[in-house]
């Protein structure tokens, strides 16, 4: 038995009759991300706030209402995806049991405009495949989707939106003015709440996170073969660094500081404004914090270069046919190849503030250090598992360096004193 009133309330709109074996009414299907099929979505905006929302009996949509706006999901969607998300999505919505109730779920009406992109992100938007044809005037309803599966756990999405804006970060280019694309990404993110954005369980400052990386790669890989390239290059840094520090985006920050902390070599280190090239014409506050960073990351550099990390147990140590040489190993031969692979010429051509210049090179020597006299392809995990955690604990960290946060000794020192 199907109920009347769910045909008045959704207009389905019919390019393919197809019957659903359990109700008999004819419905609209689409593909989701996956290729699996999944109900159409209607939403449209009610003038009428307590215009009753009845779903459809079968229970196998799920009406979530936020603020005026009405969006259907496909419940079998939203299970897939992940339960525990689904749940989380009930408990904001205030229900306890969705298959007991005929009232629609009511999330915040802050949600709105990410859940209508979210919507669209899994209905209409191109498929996984075809990520290269997102364009940026979609760049808008990508983010405030990608808020909304970060905030749910919905994974699978998250993860594209993450794509589709990297994908867009990558084809600007710098001969036109990239600045608005960035400055509505940076203003979405901000206008969350208070400082949500820099909450690291927040799904604005994982946004952010992203477009930043994804932003710094561009530039970092933009080699101007021209004159009028490299003015390009200079205007877009300049005016990306002006938009980090008008929204106070700290992580943005230190990835500019760092540019310009492995481009500008000081003459002398008494004139921090005296560079050898001709420079940019940065105010006086930002060339003192990256000399200021450029100090602290070179000291770094040369502490982690005289103290090699410590080194994981072997993953194939108990089975592997060699055990005897992995532990010599373990035991005799890690200083010595750490200190090999610190003095490498690769390693010692990148200046000491180019610290993830550095450990990327490290990086690529350390797999076949190990690799090479043991024949244990995972052995090799060992020899960049540190540098993978001093690369993942760089980047938590760099805005220390340059100033833009408090270090987390004088953090504590100044919450004990209280």
């Amino acid at each position: 038995m199907s109920n009347p009133d769910n045909e008045t309330n959704f207009n389905f709109r019919r390019p393919r009759e197809e019957e659903d074996f359990d109700s008999g009414r004819p419905r609209r299907r689409l593909k989701t991300l996956d290729g699996e099929h999944a109900v159409a979505v209607s939403h449209e905006k009610r003038g009428d706030a307590k215009a009753k929302l009845i779903r459809s009996v079968d229970h196998r949509i799920v009406v979530i209402r936020v603020a005026k706006t009405m969006l259907e999901f496909h419940a079998h969607f939203l299970l897939r995806e992940s339960t525990s998300s689904f749940h989380r999505l009930l408990r904001e919505g205030g229900a306890s049991k969705v298959f007991d109730s005929d009232d629609p779920l009511v999330l915040d009406e802050r949600l709105e405009d990410s859940a209508i992109a979210f919507h669209w992100l899994v209905y209409l938007s191109p498929l996984k495949t075809q990520i290269s044809r997102v364009q940026p005037s979609e760049l808008h309803s990508i983010v405030l989707a990608g808020i909304f599966a970060r905030r749910f756990s919905l994974h699978n999405y998250y993860i594209y939106s993450i794509l589709c804006i990297q994908h867009i970060a990558h084809s600007i280019s710098f001969h036109a003015p990239p600045m608005p694309i960035i400055t509505d990404i940076l203003k979405l993110t901000s206008e969350s709440g208070p400082k949500a954005y820099e909450d690291p369980e927040s799904a604005e400052y994982d946004i952010r996170m992203h477009v930043s990386r994804a932003w710094s790669t561009r530039v970092a890989s933009f080699n101007p073969s021209s004159r009028g390239g490299a003015i390009c290059k200079a205007q877009a840094m300049q005016e990306w660094l002006e938009l980090a520090a008008k929204y106070d985006h700290k992580h943005l920050l230190a990835d500019i500081y760092l540019y310009y902390a492995c481009t500008i070599i000081p003459v002398d280190t008494k004139a921090p404004f005296a560079t050898s090239s001709p420079g940019p014409s940065l105010p006086d506050h930002h060339l003192r914090a990256i000399h200021a960073g450029s100090y602290s990351l070179s000291n770094l550099w040369t502490n982690i270069a005289a103290t090699p990390p410590p080194l994981p147990a072997c993953p194939q140590l108990g089975y592997c046919p060699r055990p005897l040489v992995h532990a010599s190993v373990c035991a005799h031969d890690w200083n010595h190849i750490w200190r090999a692979a610190v003095d490498h010429p690769t390693v010692r051509a990148r200046a000491n503030a180019d610290i993830f210049g550095k450990l990327n090179a490290l990086h690529e020597l350390l797999g076949p250090q190990f690799l090479h006299p043991m024949n244990c392809y995972r052995a090799a995990f060992r020899g960049i598992y540190p540098v993978g955690e001093l690369m993942k604990k760089m980047k938590e960290t760099l805005p220390e360096h340059f100033g833009l946060m408090k270090l987390k000794k004088e953090d504590e020192e100044s919450s004990g004193k209280v």
